[in-house]
């Protein structure tokens, strides 16, 4: 039922609960005798009781359903684009980690070098594409004047983000040299940062990266597999991927 329609019964309901208010106060002025054989004063009773229930209720109801329609629209958008979390990065790293204890697909991931990551994962990520995962990272050039510039933001020592992508690129090519059934394989772009992104098999995270702040510490989104904000980023990531205008290969 549309909002309209319903806003007009409700003000209909009100208007009922109103004049059974109405009478019932009319009627207090004459409260002797009796109306088919019930005293006036409890007729009266009942119908201001009556009235102003049928008045709150329909208070109440309207209330709900302004709030509601407006809750409609906000689901609405969320449910269109497949957002199904907000959270600071750090927050989902549980659940992305057991995305990828049972990655089937494989993964990809645009990042500052992944120095935690690796620390945390590395074995893993290597027993996956030893399973025939695939694994695409997408990450800035070492020597990119953009890298220097992200440490001073950062806050990172000089040549911390710099030496985490190089050491990222050296285990991609340790990796992909021991010829396992799955396919690492690294490109490089020299241009302003890009958002985090991240892809275990069908599942989506993205977030923005902010200055004076580590990129664990920023916020997340994580979007529903197949959703339409799941599919954006996904073609993104690969409009990126396949563009050798922006990116080269290096692993």
């Amino acid at each position: 039922m549309k909002f309209k329609t319903i806003t007009i019964l409700n003000s209909l309901i009100f208007l009922i609960g109103f004049a059974l208010s109405a009478i019932g106060i009319i009627l207090e002025a004459e409260k002797t005798g009796t109306f088919f054989c019930i005293p006036r004063s409890a007729i009266q009773n009942i119908l201001i009781s009556v009235g102003c229930s049928i008045i709150a209720t329909s208070i109440i109801s309207f209330i709900m359903t302004w709030y509601l329609n407006d809750d409609k629209e906000a689901r609405r958008v969320i449910d269109n684009w497949g957002l199904k979390n907000i959270e600071v990065r750090s927050a989902l790293n549980c659940e992305i980690n057991e995305k990828l204890d049972n990655m089937k697909d494989g993964m990809d991931i645009v990042v500052f070098g992944m120095k935690n990551f690796l620390a945390a994962k590395k074995q893993l990520l290597e027993d996956k594409i030893e399973k025939g995962r695939s694994i695409r990272i997408l990450t800035i050039a070492p020597d990119s004047k953009y890298v220097a510039q992200r440490e001073l933001e950062e806050k990172e020592p000089p040549g911390q983000i710099r030496n985490s992508i190089a050491e990222l690129i050296s285990w991609a090519e340790r990796v992909k040299s021991q010829k396992k059934r799955g396919t690492i394989e690294v490109k490089t772009y020299d241009s302003l940062p890009q958002d985090m992104y991240q892809k275990v098999d069908k599942y989506v995270y993205i977030g923005p990266l902010h200055y004076e702040t580590p990129s664990q510490q920023t916020i997340a989104y994580e979007y529903r597999p197949g959703s339409k904000g799941a599919k954006y980023y996904s073609d993104y990531f690969l409009k990126l991927w396949e563009d050798s205008n922006f990116c080269k290969k290096i692993v």
